[in-house]
């Protein structure tokens, strides 16, 4: 008889009766998606900026004059930054999401909450001739106000599973022709400034932008981190996660709220950028082999990838927006998710039944 203990895995304690199981794959995953993140933004402020190489470095090290600070801190850096602070926080929204809808196609790109924001920034730039602080104003207020009609029409059968997505989809639709009405009443060029602000990206990013959502990001990340082991028990059913103590409604709101404020934080600094929410969650379950919500490495996978979009933007010889590239590879991504997800393979194998 064999009386060697199974080994268990560590727990990580966050207080309050919280608590993280680790997995040995998903600490070195999510460590090495981190130095990945660290790597990218500094190649990308040495190899990519307007300063050449040795400049940057010189500067970095504090002995650059006052016109290579000013080009390194004031127009490169914020840059690089926001697309670290926006990526992490779409990246842990779009977890969010998935994890509630119980969809993995249930990302803030379709169900309403980004077109929200871009609504209320649209109407910000366009009607109001607002700078950069009341766009941000704008894009948080309409994806709040989405997050209100989607909560009014789901509350009464509860905030999850298919209604969400349901509502969600209308919302979305809502919120692009209320977009559209906006751009029409708008003079040519504020509907210009308006659109490029719709295509996202990062290239006239500025520390005005970036440090508001920079520094609501550790607390909104930490409050979900919380929230991680209720949301994987309602991934059982409610009637299981109740039998755990899991308060169902309570949870999924309180995680709902959580993934807007963090999809606001991001669209206030990229604009909103398509499919880094969509795509990260599902790439960083594959990367860590855990299954569940997931949103620490889905957050850092989503901060690789919009660096990574970003990186290609400022190539030299390449003007694109950085949406344009998350919206290239992310259709691409979508298409295979709806081709290899479990209905396909599902099709597949009666297809090839006698």
């Amino acid at each position: 008889m064999n009386t060697a203990a199974t080994p268990r895995r560590p727990v990580l304690r966050l207080g309050r009766g919280a608590a993280l199981r680790l997995r040995p794959r998903a600490v070195l995953v999510t460590a090495l998606l981190a130095a990945g993140c660290a790597l990218c933004g500094l190649l990308s402020l040495l190899l990519l900026g307007t300063l050449s190489p040795a400049a940057a470095l010189h500067t970095l090290s504090g002995h650059g004059d006052r016109l290579q600070e000013l080009v390194l801190y004031r127009i490169e850096a914020p840059r690089t930054v926001g697309a670290l602070v926006a990526g992490l926080a779409l990246g842990a929204a779009g977890a969010v999401f998935q994890s509630v809808t119980r969809n993995p196609l249930g990302s803030p790109d379709l169900l309403g909450f980004t077109g929200g924001a871009s609504a209320g920034a649209t109407a910000v730039i366009a009607l109001l001739h607002g700078g950069a602080a009341a766009v941000a104003g704008g894009a948080l207020c309409g994806a709040f106000a989405t997050a209100l009609v989607v909560f009014l029409c789901t509350a009464a059968r509860g905030v999850g599973g298919h209604r969400v997505v349901v509502v969600g989809i209308g919302a979305n639709a809502m919120a692009y022709a209320l977009t559209d009405y906006f751009l029409s009443r708008a003079g040519l060029e504020d509907a210009a400034g308006a659109q490029l602000w719709l295509t996202g990206g990062l290239a006239g990013a500025t520390w005005e932008q970036v440090l508001p959502a920079g520094l609501a990001l550790p607390p909104l990340l930490a409050v979900l981190l919380s929230l991680t082991r209720p949301l994987d028990l309602l991934e059982m059913g409610d009637d299981g996660a109740r039998g755990l103590g899991v308060e169902a409604g309570r949870t999924r709101a309180a995680a709902l709220l959580l993934a807007v404020a963090l999809v606001g934080a991001g669209v206030c600094v990229a604009g909103p950028v398509p499919f880094v929410a969509l795509a990260a969650p599902p790439l960083a379950r594959r990367l860590t082999g855990s299954p569940g919500t997931g949103v620490l490495p889905a957050a850092l996978t989503g901060a690789l990838a919009l660096l990574l979009a970003d990186a290609v933007c400022r190539a030299p010889g390449v003007t694109l927006p950085t949406g344009v590239v998350t919206g290239a590879v992310g259709g691409a991504f979508l298409a295979w998710l709806l081709l290899a997800g479990p209905g396909a393979r599902g099709r597949r194998g009666r297809a090839g039944a006698p």
